[in-house]
């Protein structure tokens, strides 16, 4: 039975083109076998394949089916150890779904609540099968178009290698940023070299996560433009400032008045603080081995000698404007300090 099977597997796939896959649905059980039955795409599973497809619920089983044959799976990339994809469905954002390979099986996880019966996952795996050996590593399909063809199209010719090379970079981003969601300075440095990197803080550069690479780099692409350094001549067939700026001018307008608030709110609460004044009276203790300053409070009876820690508080009590003194206190303090920024110390 098993030979016949197998035979009749070998001749409808025999006539197919060199690439394209045989049709088969997901494993069932027969006995202690567990066998392909005719009418899905997956090109020569194996056994960790077959097994992580076997352990959905048939319900889960026919969604998936119906959601890969459907084109939902919107983006695929990756490895042979790891995949992530984005399944569309039909209310809410799409399911993020993740494939890796752990010694002899498949491991599946997604953001929905089905868990690991998700049929998004059974749907990624077809994907996977589908693409065989040309599943990209990186997500830099628009459609099912790579986006290096998609510029070269527009050019009327390839790319140059300095192009890859960049085109290159803005994947690695895009990768980074599908897998981890965030983006930073540093990545921007990578693809502009006059970015300034003013922090380690991930960046805000957009209201809503981009969908696909060409949404990615038109935010950047905006961003480089506002601060006038331009973007590479090659990138133009599949950039839109004027879209991208429509897009994002509600966003940062109400971005700047929240800030504009913030600052007026800070403002505001430090007006409503009780600023606290240290007022007293300096004076020189003047030895045979050294000169010591020393301070009394307003209402206090003697002075005390002022060691490093106390100078410094005084210090910063003076450029807070939080320091009074009298007319002959102020001038030996100015006097002190005039010393003190000429000899570089803290006595």
């Amino acid at each position: 039975m098993v030979k016949n099977m197998a035979s009749a597997a070998a001749k409808s796939c025999g006539s197919l083109p060199h690439g394209v896959g045989c049709r088969f649905a997901p494993p069932r059980y027969l006995g202690h076998l567990t066998l392909p039955i005719f009418n899905y795409v997956i090109t020569n599973p194996d056994r960790a394949t077959l097994d992580f497809l076997n352990n959905f619920s048939d319900d889960s089983r026919e969604r998936g089916e119906a959601w890969h044959s459907q084109g939902k799976v919107i983006q695929i990339f990756g490895n042979h150890l790891l995949i992530r994809g984005k399944v569309e469905i039909a209310d809410g954002e799409p399911l993020e779904t993740s494939l890796t390979l752990r010694g002899n099986g498949w491991e599946g996880r997604s953001n929905s609540a089905e868990g690991n019966d998700c049929p998004g996952l059974y749907a990624t795996m077809l994907e996977r099968l589908n693409r065989g050996r040309h599943l990209p590593e990186s997500p830099n399909e628009i459609g099912d178009t790579p986006l290096a063809d998609l510029l070269g199209e527009g050019l009327g010719r390839e790319l140059r290698d300095s192009e890859e090379i960049y085109l290159g970079k803005l994947e690695k981003r895009y990768r980074r940023f599908t897998v981890e969601g965030t983006i930073f300075d540093h990545d921007l440095l990578r693809l502009e070299p006059r970015w300034e990197v003013a922090g380690y803080e991930a960046l805000e550069l957009w209201p809503s996560p981009p969908e696909n690479i060409v949404d990615f780099w038109n935010f950047l692409a905006y961003a480089f433009d506002k601060r006038g350094f331009g973007f590479p001549t090659f990138m133009r067939g599949v950039t839109d400032l004027e879209h991208t700026a429509s897009k994002l001018e509600n966003w940062e307008r109400e971005r700047e008045v929240a800030e504009w608030n913030e600052r007026i709110g800070s403002f505001a609460a430090a007006e409503d603080e009780e600023v606290t004044l240290a007022s007293g009276e300096m004076r020189m203790e003047i030895t045979t081995n050294a000169a010591r300053l020393q301070w009394r409070d307003a209402d206090a009876e003697q002075f005390d000698s002022l060691d490093t820690p106390a100078l410094l508080e005084m210090i910063e009590l003076h450029d807070d404007g939080q320091l009074r003194l009298d007319a002959d206190s102020d001038l030996l303090w100015s006097s002190y300090l005039n010393y003190r920024g000429r000899a570089g110390t803290e006595e």
